[in-house]
């Protein structure tokens, strides 16, 4: 999703920047930016220049337990609520209630299932990670309350992208 999403966005900025003329020829340019690397070389510089320590930043964050979630039932993800999974999110720590409040950048959830996929009861459907046992288990719940799965025939999933403006 976030593939697609971003590979539009940036083919579009391209065009608007004029350095592509169609969007078919944006997207091949950032394609190819993706798969050479160059995109991963300019974000690692782009990290280092703002002072990112990225690599012992990933070490700490892989050395945390990953804590994967299972579907409860059999059928098809109809929905996410997300306005239900942030509030869990924050209050592990994610995020912020208000302006003053730390973030702890460790804590969070990787969905490996979306919207319109089927899946059977015990499937991996996310995986959460936090530093305290306090944190995993809100993010666990969250994931639970959140998402929504029905034994329905026919669950489509809906597009990224409904329209664009030129």
């Amino acid at each position: 999703d976030l593939v697609e999403v971003t590979t539009e966005l940036t083919a579009q900025m391209l065009i608007l920047g004029g350095l592509a003329d169609t969007m078919e020829v944006g997207r091949a340019k950032v394609l190819t930016a993706w798969s050479s690397g160059a995109a991963h070389a300019e974000f690692m510089a782009m990290v280092q220049r703002q002072g990112g320590q990225w690599l012992e930043s990933r070490a700490e964050y892989d050395a945390l337990p990953h804590n994967v979630v299972t579907a409860s039932s059999s059928g098809g993800v109809l929905d996410v609520d997300a306005r239900r999974l942030a509030r869990a999110v924050i209050h592990a720590g994610g995020g912020r209630h208000v302006e003053t409040d730390g973030i702890d950048h460790a804590t969070g959830v990787e969905f490996v299932v979306g919207v319109g996929q089927d899946v059977r009861k015990g499937d991996p459907i996310a995986t959460v990670v936090g530093r305290t046992d306090r944190q995993v288990h809100t993010l666990i719940k969250g994931v639970e309350e959140s998402v929504e799965i029905a034994d329905v025939d026919g669950v489509q999933k809906m597009p990224m992208i409904l329209d664009t403006w030129t």
